[in-house]
């Protein structure tokens, strides 16, 4: 009777089949989910480009690093399965990745830094760069977003909604750098008002209008198409459907 026991314990034993019944099991789990990665990391991938196409500022900035990155990891997955096998060029192919992450986030910041100061000027730089002749009690606040950013609401909403939410800008202090269309007078008045294009073909139009009698003779001279910087106050933003939008420059310096 032991002998019988034993005989049968042996059989039923096998550490070798199954370590590699094991090691089999684990392939084919690990095999499964790499299966589920496929498909899974493009529809990662869909979530931030999609929030790219409907975000401002630093939200676009971050969600089209974010999609990039999503689909470059994605890139990086597929060869690793399936092209780059060796433990050599997988560390490179990981290092690679993980500079490049680094890569993109300090870019992101450098980005959004730009974005938020892009076409405008911060509160210190602004007041520094622009002719300082005003009332020591005027505050002249600066327009903290880019004149794109508020142009984009005439496009997204109707004419009544758009007005109702810039609103809050007008009154704002903006410093703007185009060419010159045209100089104009109306009704012979004491002003002048230079009309700006910031860029060939933009969608955003500057007109500004200069009351102090020393702009007035200095713009009075400018021939078109000469380039002109000038740091008014925003006083009212128009738009000629969502193509074409026009920002109201008033009691504007010119900023040599």
């Amino acid at each position: 009777m032991p002998r019988s026991s034993g005989y049968k314990s042996s059989r039923n034993s096998n550490p070798g089949k199954e370590a590699a019944q094991k090691g089999r099991y684990k392939n084919q789990d690990k095999h499964r989910w790499r299966k589920v990665a496929v498909w899974l990391i493009p529809l990662i991938f869909v979530i931030p480009f999609t929030i790219a196409f409907s975000a401002h500022g630093r939200w676009f900035v971050w969600s089209v690093l974010s999609s990039a990155l999503v689909l470059f990891g994605y890139a990086v997955f597929l060869m690793e399965w399936y092209v780059w096998r060796e433990g050599r060029a997988r560390e490179l192919l990981l290092l690679s990745f993980s500079v490049l992450c680094v890569t993109a986030f300090g870019v992101g910041l450098i980005w959004q830094h730009r974005l938020a100061n892009g076409g405008t000027e911060s509160a210190s730089s602004g007041l520094a760069s622009a002719p300082s002749k005003a009332k020591a009690n005027e505050e002249r606040v600066l327009l903290d977003v880019k004149p794109e950013y508020l142009a984009d609401f005439f496009t997204k909403y109707n004419d009544a909604q758009a007005h109702k939410l810039v609103e809050t800008y007008i009154g704002k202090w903006v410093k703007v750098s185009g060419e010159v269309i045209d100089v104009s007078r109306y009704s012979g008045g004491p002003n002048a008002t230079v009309n700006i294009r910031t860029a060939p073909r933009s969608r955003l139009g500057f007109i500004a209008d200069f009351e102090e009698q020393r702009w007035v003779d200095r713009v009075l001279v400018l021939r078109r198409d000469e380039p002109i910087t000038v740091f008014g106050q925003i006083t009212k933003i128009t738009a000629l459907g969502p193509e074409y939008v026009t920002f109201w420059l008033g009691k504007c310096e010119v900023v040599e």
